[in-house]
């Protein structure tokens, strides 16, 4: 039997290529495999340069700054040469020891672009997710050359407690600083801008905003599409995925002529997946959490519409009510590694014993379809 393992991470268990390892030893300890492929997966959040890494990508370090101005060192991933893909969360992480979406800035996001530039990259990937900024990418902007001014015409660097403040800006210096390269951010959410739906009100609070914050981030969001749109015609508002990760996801069209693409979609193109599944006679994959967010982008669902014809078990941490609809899109067989709800530090202290015990009895329970045929 040849095996093609591909997981996302179990957020705040264990990693993907983990999750990747316990299932390749169930299953190797309970099925005649004669052949195991890992490929741990991203699917625009956080791990994303990790999982190309695996896959043969070079990491890279360089120096930068956090969302606070500390000092850091990010770590990223020159892929085929000249593609770097970088986690925005690894600058900006959404859960940190310090979370104000409102100070917070995507400006050492612009070190690790500028580096993989120097490095002859022609393509920047940006992982959007887990990010916990909301200042409209107008950090990164800036760090490419992007100049913003006050109403006096002084410059600054905007956070998202100052959008409001920002009377102009000249985007030719990073439009030049990037000539000939693409800018691609990787998310799998259509918010726009401003508004119910937009950045502030849906992901600010998970970011640490209370609700006169998440309003004022609005009210910033909403005062920077209005200004891009009388300057240059860009309608932010009407960008599907402009509020990914605070905005950044709509800073990556209006100020560097970027575009947005799946997460998921990519790294799996990147990665070949769709030829790969075609050699496999069995696909693993899973996630810490199943449930309706799985059909709206995520690495399940990507590896489900690419497995062609090779059945696919799904292995989760916790599946909330998907099961059916998962096997609707193709999916052989839906397993939850944790049925009873319990404390979540209990959970990660056994996650990989829980997980490989789950995967033995998928295992088994293929063993024993083989055997009834």
């Amino acid at each position: 039997m040849k095996l093609l393992i591909a997981p996302d991470s179990f957020k705040g268990t264990l990693s993907a290529p983990q999750a990747a390892e316990i299932m390749a030893s169930a299953f190797r300890r309970e099925l005649p495999v004669s052949s195991a492929a890992l490929l741990p997966l991203g699917d625009g959040g956080e791990g994303t340069a990790d999982c190309l890494i695996s896959a043969g990508g070079i990491p890279v370090c360089c120096e930068s700054v956090d969302g606070y101005g500390n000092p850091i060192t990010v770590r990223y991933c020159i892929y085929e040469s000249d593609t770097a893909v970088i986690d925005s969360a690894s600058v900006v992480p959404m859960y940190a020891p310090r979370r104000e979406p409102a100070v917070a800035s995507t400006y050492g996001l612009g070190a690790p672009v500028l580096d993989a530039l120097k490095r002859g990259c022609k393509t920047i990937l940006l992982a959007l997710g887990g990010t916990g900024s909301n200042d409209g990418g107008c950090g990164l902007a800036a760090a490419l050359g992007v100049r913003f001014a006050d109403a006096d015409g002084k410059s600054f660097v905007p956070c998202g407690g100052t959008l409001a403040r920002i009377a102009d800006f000249d985007s030719s210096a990073a439009i030049q600083t990037l000539e000939g390269v693409r800018v691609c951010g990787l998310c799998d959410v259509d918010n726009p801008f401003y508004g119910p739906r937009g950045a502030a009100h849906v992901f600010a609070p998970q970011k640490g905003a209370d609700a006169p914050t998440v309003d004022r981030l609005d009210a910033g969001m909403e005062a920077l599409a209005a200004l891009v749109r009388r300057k240059t015609g860009f309608d932010l508002q009407a960008f599907a995925g402009a509020g990914a990760a605070g905005g950044l996801g709509g800073g990556i069209a209006a100020f560097l002529g970027g575009s947005l693409a799946s997460g998921i979609g990519t790294v799996l193109r990147l990665l070949r997946f769709a030829e790969r599944a075609a050699e496999a006679d069995l696909i693993l994959t899973g996630e810490g959490c199943t449930d309706e967010q799985t059909l709206m982008g995520k690495a399940v669902s990507g590896v489900l519409n690419a497995a062609g014809e090779t059945p696919v078990v799904v292995l989760s941490g916790m599946v909330r009510g998907v099961a059916d609809s998962l096997c609707e899109h193709g999916a052989a067989a839906v397993c939850a590694v944790n049925r009873v709800a319990a404390d979540f530090e209990k959970i990660a202290a056994s996650a990989e014993q829980t997980l490989f015990d789950e995967a033995v009895s998928a295992a088994r329970l293929i063993a024993l379809g083989r055997r009834l045929r």
